[in-house]
């Protein structure tokens, strides 16, 4: 082999690698939705263990006004959680605004009850 062809393949192999890997993780952050602020996670199990389990309350409101927000994320085990701390926007999403995010058609017969 000459001298050349000795380092080409290593070298297209290398360049496949750092392509595909870019092209991967350009279109996972494109997938991935902003989330609200939220305490910094921990890698792999996130906030599991800044949840408390009791009085979950408390401590959702003291992260509401260490963050400037109302809306708090967390993550447990790669799963995502989002907690409402207004009661306005609880009632926004949940009444006003469910018939955007729900799936199931409107019954109307529960509206003349």
């Amino acid at each position: 082999m000459t001298e050349m062809g000795e380092y080409l393949v290593p070298f297209l192999l290398a360049l496949a690698a750092v392509v595909s890997y870019r092209f991967l993780r350009a279109k996972q952050t494109a997938q991935t939705a902003p989330y609200p602020p939220g305490p910094l996670p921990k890698p792999i199990i996130g906030n599991a263990l800044d949840i408390p389990l009791k009085k979950t309350w408390m401590k959702y409101i003291e992260w509401s006004k260490q963050l400037n927000n109302n809306i708090i994320h967390l993550t447990a085990m790669n799963t995502h959680i989002v907690v409402l701390n207004s009661l306005d926007d609880i009632v926004e999403l949940m009444e006003r605004k469910s018939a955007n995010y729900s799936s199931r058609p409107s019954l109307t017969l529960f509206k003349l009850v």
